[in-house]
């Protein structure tokens, strides 16, 4: 039988994060998002953080550092699959 482990998962592609005084381990997404606005291209990226919904929580308007750069939680935290992870969106200050 296979058993997956997360902080096998997380050991090989997380990040450093923290949260105030708590650090903990998560994976930061930046997916480009091209739109058309009437024949004009806009492109945009979109931040968001997947971690294990054991290690920390967040509300809208809370201060995330990953890798070393600050961001701000601009959506509720969503459970994903099982539970075990969770992730949210986030914008730079």
């Amino acid at each position: 039988m296979f058993t997956e482990s997360p902080d096998t998962f997380l050991d090989d592609f997380g990040v450093p994060c923290s949260k105030g005084t708590l650090n903990f381990v998560g994976l930061l997404d930046m997916p480009d998002t091209t739109f058309d606005l009437g024949g004009m291209s806009i492109q945009s990226r979109e931040y968001s953080l997947t971690f294990r919904t054991d290690d920390v929580s967040f509300a809208v308007g809370d201060a995330v550092t990953v890798s070393g750069v600050s961001y701000i939680v601009r959506s509720p935290a969503s459970q994903l699959d099982d539970g075990l992870f969770s992730a949210v969106k986030l914008s730079k200050p």
